[in-house]
């Protein structure tokens, strides 16, 4: 986990951006942090991307099925008609 929970909401940073647009974020390590550090960076990563599915892990220990395949954004893809990228992105 980052030193500081506040770093991981800075406007712009690669973090941030990546946490936003994530369908599955994993906090890795949550046997060495106490419950009030975790749930405050739980509420950081929620202000910047609510709809994620948040997993608590220890030593990266994870079911598959809980981060492959979640597609979150495709009903963004539905509502929009525009499942592609185009060049240059």
């Amino acid at each position: 986990m980052p030193s500081s929970s506040a770093s991981i909401c800075s406007t712009g940073s690669p973090r941030a951006t990546s946490l936003r647009y994530a369908d599955a974020i994993l906090l890795n390590k949550c046997d060495r942090v106490g419950a009030e550090r975790l749930g405050t960076v739980e509420e950081k990563i929620r202000s910047l991307n609510a709809e994620a599915r948040l997993v608590r892990t220890t030593r990266s220990a994870v079911p598959l099925p809980l981060i492959l395949d979640v597609d979150l954004f495709r009903h963004v893809r539905r509502t929009t008609g525009h499942d592609h990228a185009h060049s240059g992105q």
